[in-house]
């Protein structure tokens, strides 16, 4: 099987987890890096993953700004439609709608960009219909108009603009939907609150999907970044015509109780629509689930992960996560505790209790969507690879022993890099460095090159020290080469591993 994957932009997150988990699965995946590469592709490949941002817009940066105007937008897609209609292969697209806030880069624009946010809470409190468009021209309340008296006018139009053509390019990219059986079409929410123009955006575009009756190859839901992931294990899936069943165990009694930060669901919700995305089933009986996720949940009103945090967890559910990986179950592990990171103390206890190896899968980056996206891709695509594949079958073909060898690699890889991302570099480094130049008044958001370089160096160092004390299953076979900062900001950061040689 072999699938063309147009990413949403070049981070880590939407090119080398996509690579990796090519590896595990066994599949091969063709990424596109340039536009000119959709069509050629087409030829050859079995199913195609399209970020329509990308394609549209040139990123997900770019697709938050008014360079594009509606015409050209537009235009893109018309011709995307010609290529889907001249090679009829499964296309998995997704659209983002947009979230509240424009890109930042500066600590000066993330100021400006909460009151962008402001004022779309505001101006969707006033908010009218016309033809079911966002209508951006009606007269702003008194409180709305103060809420922008700091925000430059050109700014607010600016961002009008952007989330009116993306309302209207999303709602083009569902007529396409009914137009061409072989498109699935994903919507995520990027970073949805519970009030704003993204939810009336939402509640428009969730009444086209059910007049029109496309609902069983249309989703909307919460997340954004790991949502290429979800439509690549759609895709094998669908190929494959398998369908996992998967068990969740959540260490509180009521994993609903507390308020997720970026997402406008309750966290049970949230698992059970990334499952319907991926095509697989949430399972209510243990004894028929494939796998079982294992979910530490947040103990309080969704925070990013502090600098302090309490130490909290459940006996009983560490016990049955031990127990299961000593009988051999697959398990997978998402931790929600908190947005942005793991919650580190309760990762340094759990990291004395079992062997990371061991797990299907981990993740706990950025949001609670896309820790959970990551965690639900990589452990479907791993125990895909191992239902699928026997050690007797596999050597039956010269290929045999590579396969194997090159899956159990990368799966080992990935998992020790979400450890020393999402764990070690996200809740246990990162936290102390940004009060560290914060506290020196300097930024985190646009790092100078010579701070990038000593921060980059400095944080390696780091990752190297805190693997040794934590992960030597892990950094007994692999260490830490390099860090970089892709985007010039403390928050993307891109690991290099190295084999260690003996």
């Amino acid at each position: 099987m072999k699938i063309a994957f147009l990413p949403l932009d070049d981070r880590p997150s939407s090119v080398d987890y996509i690579e990796y988990l090519g590896r595990i699965s066994g599949i091969e995946i063709e990424i596109l890096k340039s536009l000119a590469l959709v069509e050629t592709s087409f030829s050859h490949v079995d199913a195609a993953v399209l970020a329509l941002d990308r394609w549209i817009y040139g990123g997900l940066v770019e697709s938050r700004i008014f360079e594009q105007s509606f015409e050209a937008a537009f235009e893109k897609l018309d011709q995307l439609k010609i290529i889907l209609d001249a090679h009829p292969i499964p296309v998995y697209a997704y659209s983002i709608l947009m979230r509240q806030a424009p890109s930042a880069f500066s600590e000066e624009e993330a100021l400006l960009a909460d009151k962008i946010k402001e004022a779309s809470i505001e101006r969707s409190r006033r908010f009218k219909w016309e033809n079911e468009v966002v209508d951006l021209n009606s007269s702003p309340v008194e409180k709305f108009s103060e809420v922008i008296s700091t925000a430059p006018e050109d700014l607010w139009n600016q961002y009008l603009s952007a989330r009116k053509r993306n309302h209207a390019v999303n709602q083009r990219a569902i007529t396409l939907v009914a137009e061409n059986r072989n498109v699935f079409l994903a919507i995520p929410l990027d970073d949805l609150t519970e009030e704003g123009l993204n939810q009336k955006e939402k509640k428009i575009l969730e009444d086209r999907i059910l007049h029109e009756k496309l609902q069983d190859r249309t989703q909307i839901f919460p997340g954004t970044d790991e949502t290429g992931l979800l439509l690549l294990v759609r895709a094998v899936l669908e190929k494959e015509r398998i369908i996992p069943r998967v068990f969740p165990v959540y260490d509180s009694s009521d994993p609903d109780q507390f308020r997720l930060k970026y997402e406008d669901c309750k966290l049970t919700e949230l698992v059970s629509l990334q499952l319907k995305a991926i095509g697989a089933i949430l399972e209510n009986e243990s004894k028929n689930a494939d796998f079982f996720l294992f979910v530490h949940v947040p103990q309080e009103n969704q925070i990013d992960v502090p600098l302090n945090p309490a130490l909290k967890y459940s006996d009983e559910w560490i016990h049955q996560l031990k127990f299961h990986l000593a009988e051999g179950i697959p398990c997978a592990l998402a931790d929600l505790r908190y947005a942005n990171g793991s919650d580190k103390l309760f990762m340094r206890y759990l990291s004395q209790e079992i062997d990371f190896s061991k797990l299907l899968s981990f993740s706990a980056w950025n949001t609670s969507a896309n820790a959970l996206g990551i965690v639900l891709s990589h452990a479907i695509l791993r125990w895909f690879f191992l239902r699928r594949t026997s050690v007797k079958s596999l050597f039956e073909n010269e290929r045999g022993g590579e396969l194997i060898g090159d899956s159990e690699e990368a799966h080992l890889e990935f998992m020790y890099l979400r450890l020393l991302e999402d764990w070690l570099y996200q809740a246990e480094i990162r936290p102390e460095l940004t009060f560290k130049l914060r506290s020196e008044k300097r930024s985190t958001m646009n790092l100078p090159l010579d701070l990038k370089l000593r921060c980059e160096n400095d944080v390696a160092q780091k990752l190297r020290d805190l693997s040794e004390q934590y992960l030597k299953d892990f950094s007994c076979k692999m260490s830490v080469e390099k860090v970089a900062f892709p985007w010039n900001r403390l928050f993307d950061i891109r690991i290099e591993l190295r084999k260690r040689t003996f």
